[in-house]
Protein backbone atom coordinates (compact mmCIF):
# COMPACT_ATOMS: atom_id res chain seq x y z
CA UNK A 1 0.00 0.00 0.00
CA UNK A 2 2.15 2.87 -1.25
CA UNK A 3 0.29 5.88 0.10
CA UNK A 4 2.91 8.62 0.09
CA UNK A 5 4.46 10.84 -2.57
CA UNK A 6 7.54 13.03 -2.37
CA UNK A 7 6.00 16.20 -3.80
CA UNK A 8 3.05 17.88 -2.06
CA UNK A 9 -0.19 18.80 -3.76
CA UNK A 10 -2.02 22.09 -3.24
CA UNK A 11 -4.66 22.18 -0.54
CA UNK A 12 -7.03 24.74 0.94
CA UNK A 13 -8.48 25.41 4.34
CA UNK A 14 -11.45 23.21 5.20
CA UNK A 15 -13.50 26.20 6.31
CA UNK A 16 -13.66 27.36 2.69
CA UNK A 17 -15.07 24.14 1.22
CA UNK A 18 -18.57 24.30 -0.22
CA UNK A 19 -21.05 21.46 0.29
CA UNK A 20 -22.24 19.66 -2.85
CA UNK A 21 -23.03 16.06 -3.79
CA UNK A 22 -20.68 13.29 -2.71
CA UNK A 23 -19.38 11.10 -5.55
CA UNK A 24 -16.05 9.37 -4.84
CA UNK A 25 -13.81 8.70 -7.81
CA UNK A 26 -10.20 7.80 -8.43
CA UNK A 27 -7.68 8.81 -11.07
CA UNK A 28 -6.89 6.45 -13.94
CA UNK A 29 -4.55 7.93 -16.54
CA UNK A 30 -5.77 11.36 -17.58
CA UNK A 31 -9.39 10.94 -16.47
CA UNK A 32 -11.48 9.78 -13.57
CA UNK A 33 -13.35 6.49 -13.46
CA UNK A 34 -15.53 4.81 -10.91
CA UNK A 35 -13.80 1.96 -9.04
CA UNK A 36 -15.22 -1.49 -8.63
CA UNK A 37 -17.40 -1.93 -5.58
CA UNK A 38 -15.04 -2.45 -2.61
CA UNK A 39 -15.79 -4.94 0.15
CA UNK A 40 -15.39 -2.18 2.74
CA UNK A 41 -15.51 1.60 2.49
CA UNK A 42 -14.42 3.68 5.47
CA UNK A 43 -14.23 7.39 6.27
CA UNK A 44 -11.06 8.46 8.07
CA UNK A 45 -10.54 11.90 9.62
CA UNK A 46 -7.04 13.36 9.32
CA UNK A 47 -6.09 16.24 11.60
CA UNK A 48 -3.47 17.38 14.08
CA UNK A 49 -1.02 20.21 14.46
CA UNK A 50 -1.82 22.42 11.48
CA UNK A 51 1.41 22.54 9.49
CA UNK A 52 2.22 18.85 9.92
CA UNK A 53 -1.32 17.64 9.15
CA UNK A 54 -1.56 19.85 6.06
CA UNK A 55 1.82 18.67 4.80
CA UNK A 56 0.94 15.03 5.36
CA UNK A 57 -2.40 15.35 3.58
CA UNK A 58 -0.80 17.11 0.60
CA UNK A 59 1.62 14.22 0.14
CA UNK A 60 -0.82 11.36 0.49
CA UNK A 61 -1.14 9.39 -2.73
CA UNK A 62 -4.78 9.44 -3.61
CA UNK A 63 -7.16 11.20 -5.93
CA UNK A 64 -8.75 14.46 -4.72
CA UNK A 65 -12.46 14.00 -4.19
CA UNK A 66 -14.48 16.71 -5.89
CA UNK A 67 -17.69 15.93 -4.02
CA UNK A 68 -19.04 17.25 -0.74
CA UNK A 69 -15.63 17.93 0.80
CA UNK A 70 -13.85 19.10 -2.33
CA UNK A 71 -10.08 18.96 -2.34
CA UNK A 72 -10.00 18.23 1.39
CA UNK A 73 -10.85 14.58 0.72
CA UNK A 74 -8.65 11.98 -0.96
CA UNK A 75 -9.57 8.46 -1.97
CA UNK A 76 -7.00 5.77 -1.19
CA UNK A 77 -7.34 2.11 -2.15
CA UNK A 78 -5.86 -0.53 0.15
CA UNK A 79 -6.63 -3.87 -1.43
CA UNK A 80 -10.38 -4.40 -1.11
CA UNK A 81 -10.72 -1.51 1.36
CA UNK A 82 -11.36 2.04 0.22
CA UNK A 83 -10.41 4.89 2.54
CA UNK A 84 -11.90 8.36 2.19
CA UNK A 85 -9.35 10.56 3.99
CA UNK A 86 -10.95 13.84 5.12
CA UNK A 87 -8.54 16.52 6.24
CA UNK A 88 -9.92 18.66 9.09
CA UNK A 89 -8.11 21.95 9.61
CA UNK A 90 -8.24 22.63 13.35
CA UNK A 91 -7.63 26.31 12.58
CA UNK A 92 -10.87 26.41 10.60
CA UNK A 93 -14.49 25.98 11.61
CA UNK A 94 -15.62 23.30 9.17
CA UNK A 95 -15.89 19.75 10.52
CA UNK A 96 -16.98 17.31 7.77
CA UNK A 97 -19.75 14.93 8.74
CA UNK A 98 -19.87 12.10 6.17
CA UNK A 99 -23.16 10.33 5.58
CA UNK A 100 -21.30 7.03 5.97
CA UNK A 101 -19.77 6.12 9.32
CA UNK A 102 -16.43 7.58 10.36
CA UNK A 103 -14.30 4.63 11.45
CA UNK A 104 -10.97 6.19 12.34
CA UNK A 105 -9.12 9.38 13.26
CA UNK A 106 -5.50 10.06 12.29
CA UNK A 107 -3.89 12.81 14.37
CA UNK A 108 -0.42 14.19 13.63
CA UNK A 109 1.76 15.62 16.42
CA UNK A 110 5.28 17.01 16.74
CA UNK A 111 7.17 14.79 19.18
CA UNK A 112 10.11 17.20 19.26
CA UNK A 113 8.05 19.97 20.88
CA UNK A 114 6.74 18.90 24.28
CA UNK A 115 5.02 22.23 24.97
CA UNK A 116 2.98 22.00 21.76
CA UNK A 117 1.47 18.71 22.89
CA UNK A 118 -0.73 20.48 25.44
CA UNK A 119 -2.37 22.43 22.60
CA UNK A 120 -2.53 19.26 20.53
CA UNK A 121 -4.28 17.53 23.46
CA UNK A 122 -7.08 20.12 23.41
CA UNK A 123 -7.55 19.74 19.65
CA UNK A 124 -7.50 15.95 19.92
CA UNK A 125 -10.14 15.99 22.66
CA UNK A 126 -12.27 18.34 20.57
CA UNK A 127 -12.18 16.26 17.41
CA UNK A 128 -12.64 12.89 19.16
CA UNK A 129 -15.49 14.30 21.24
CA UNK A 130 -17.21 15.71 18.16
CA UNK A 131 -17.13 12.54 16.08
CA UNK A 132 -17.89 10.20 19.00
CA UNK A 133 -21.26 11.98 19.36
CA UNK A 134 -22.25 10.78 15.88
CA UNK A 135 -20.30 7.55 15.35
CA UNK A 136 -19.38 4.54 17.47
CA UNK A 137 -16.40 2.17 17.37
CA UNK A 138 -13.82 4.84 16.50
CA UNK A 139 -10.15 3.89 16.27
CA UNK A 140 -7.39 6.47 16.76
CA UNK A 141 -3.95 6.62 15.15
CA UNK A 142 -1.36 9.09 16.48
CA UNK A 143 1.40 9.83 13.98
CA UNK A 144 4.34 11.27 15.92
CA UNK A 145 6.78 13.30 13.87
CA UNK A 146 10.44 13.41 14.93
CA UNK A 147 10.56 10.64 17.53
CA UNK A 148 14.09 9.79 16.39
CA UNK A 149 15.39 13.15 17.63
CA UNK A 150 17.44 13.06 20.89
CA UNK A 151 15.11 15.33 22.86
CA UNK A 152 11.87 13.98 21.42
CA UNK A 153 8.97 12.81 23.58
CA UNK A 154 8.73 9.02 23.86
CA UNK A 155 5.57 7.00 23.19
CA UNK A 156 4.74 6.49 26.88
CA UNK A 157 5.11 10.19 27.68
CA UNK A 158 3.13 11.14 24.58
CA UNK A 159 0.27 8.87 25.69
CA UNK A 160 0.30 10.59 29.07
CA UNK A 161 0.49 14.14 27.70
CA UNK A 162 -2.33 13.48 25.21
CA UNK A 163 -4.45 11.58 27.81
CA UNK A 164 -5.19 8.87 25.25
CA UNK A 165 -6.76 6.48 27.76
CA UNK A 166 -9.54 8.97 28.52
CA UNK A 167 -10.57 9.67 24.92
CA UNK A 168 -13.96 8.36 23.65
CA UNK A 169 -12.45 5.86 21.20
CA UNK A 170 -12.38 2.06 21.10
CA UNK A 171 -8.61 1.84 20.75
CA UNK A 172 -5.51 3.78 19.78
CA UNK A 173 -2.12 3.31 18.16
CA UNK A 174 1.02 5.47 18.12
CA UNK A 175 3.35 5.33 15.15
CA UNK A 176 6.53 7.32 14.57
CA UNK A 177 6.58 9.00 11.17
CA UNK A 178 8.23 11.55 8.92
CA UNK A 179 5.95 13.88 6.97
CA UNK A 180 8.92 14.67 4.74
CA UNK A 181 9.74 11.13 3.58
CA UNK A 182 6.52 9.32 4.51
CA UNK A 183 8.34 6.83 6.70
CA UNK A 184 5.93 5.22 9.15
CA UNK A 185 2.74 6.52 7.50
CA UNK A 186 1.95 3.29 5.68
CA UNK A 187 2.67 1.21 8.78
CA UNK A 188 0.40 3.45 10.82
CA UNK A 189 -2.50 3.18 8.37
CA UNK A 190 -2.07 -0.60 8.24
CA UNK A 191 -2.30 -0.74 12.06
CA UNK A 192 -5.43 1.42 11.93
CA UNK A 193 -7.02 -0.85 9.33
CA UNK A 194 -6.22 -3.97 11.36
CA UNK A 195 -7.68 -2.34 14.46
CA UNK A 196 -10.94 -1.48 12.68
CA UNK A 197 -11.17 -4.99 11.24
CA UNK A 198 -10.67 -6.43 14.74
CA UNK A 199 -13.48 -4.24 16.10
CA UNK A 200 -15.79 -5.35 13.27
CA UNK A 201 -14.92 -9.01 13.90
CA UNK A 202 -15.68 -8.67 17.62
CA UNK A 203 -19.00 -6.94 16.89
CA UNK A 204 -19.96 -9.74 14.48
CA UNK A 205 -19.06 -12.36 17.08
CA UNK A 206 -21.08 -10.58 19.76
CA UNK A 207 -24.10 -10.27 17.45
CA UNK A 208 -23.85 -13.96 16.53
CA UNK A 209 -23.69 -14.97 20.18
CA UNK A 210 -26.72 -12.86 21.07
CA UNK A 211 -28.62 -14.38 18.16
CA UNK A 212 -27.73 -17.90 19.29
CA UNK A 213 -28.78 -17.16 22.86
CA UNK A 214 -32.09 -15.71 21.73
CA UNK A 215 -32.74 -18.75 19.51
CA UNK A 216 -31.85 -21.22 22.28
CA UNK A 217 -34.23 -19.48 24.68
CA UNK A 218 -36.97 -19.61 22.05
CA UNK A 219 -36.42 -23.33 21.43
CA UNK A 220 -36.15 -24.38 25.11
CA UNK A 221 -39.34 -26.30 26.01
CA UNK A 222 -41.37 -24.81 28.82
CA UNK A 223 -41.91 -27.08 31.88
CA UNK A 224 -45.33 -28.62 32.25
CA UNK A 225 -47.15 -28.26 35.57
Amino acid sequence: MGCFQSQPQEYRSSSAVATTSFAPTYADGDGFVQPQTPLKTWNIILSGQHTLAAQLFSKLKGSPNFGVYGENTKTIFCGNITLFIHWVDMNGEFFPLPTEAVRGIVFVVDATNKESLSTAKESLEQICGYYSEYFQDLMLLILAQGTEEPNAVGFREAKHLLSLRWLPVDGHFIQSCSVDTGEGVQQGLESLIKGILQVDYQLEQDARMQSMLAWSMFMTPMPLF
